[in-house]
């Protein structure tokens, strides 16, 4: 048993102050990186991606000849947040090419870099990437060999 000082007091009331500001805090401002990066919406993202690469496995890569498939599968997210997979064949092997998109409106740019690095570590850590703006609020993230 550890002798008891009047410090002890201050530092555990200092620990429960602080834990009770960032509890309020994130509770009043709600950001969008904390909803993003809850980690349900990680696994709905997970899920999602999981689920438009398998239909996109089953069906044909996209190459010169054809760059716009006939089906695009389109997964979504509680938040709104849909993607889109698909692949493209280079002489280095295969670029990754995932579309964000937001049902509720056009997506930030803040948003987009937040799934952006998301989706890369979930799938792609060591690939670079780029992130190209797109038209009607879609952004396009690509991920290099």
């Amino acid at each position: 048993v550890l002798p008891f000082h009047p410090w002890h007091a201050i530092a555990i009331a200092c620990l429960v102050l602080m834990m009770v500001v960032v509890s309020l805090k994130r509770r009043i401002q709600r950001t969008d990186k904390y909803k993003l990066l809850h980690p349900r919406h990680v696994r709905e993202v997970a899920e999602a991606i999981d689920m438009v690469s398998n239909v996109t496995t089953k069906s044909t890569d996209i190459s010169e000849c054809n760059p716009i498939p006939a089906n695009i599968p389109i997964g979504c997210t509680s938040l709104g947040i849909q993607i889109s997979v698909s692949k493209i064949k280079s002489t280095a092997g295969y670029i990754y090419h995932y579309a964000l998109s937001y049902k509720k409106g056009v997506m930030s740019e803040e948003k987009a870099k937040t799934l952006s690095r998301l989706i890369l570590q979930l799938r792609h850590p060591c690939n670079s990437s780029e992130v190209i703006k797109g038209n009607r609020g879609v952004l396009h993230l690509l991920v290099h060999p």
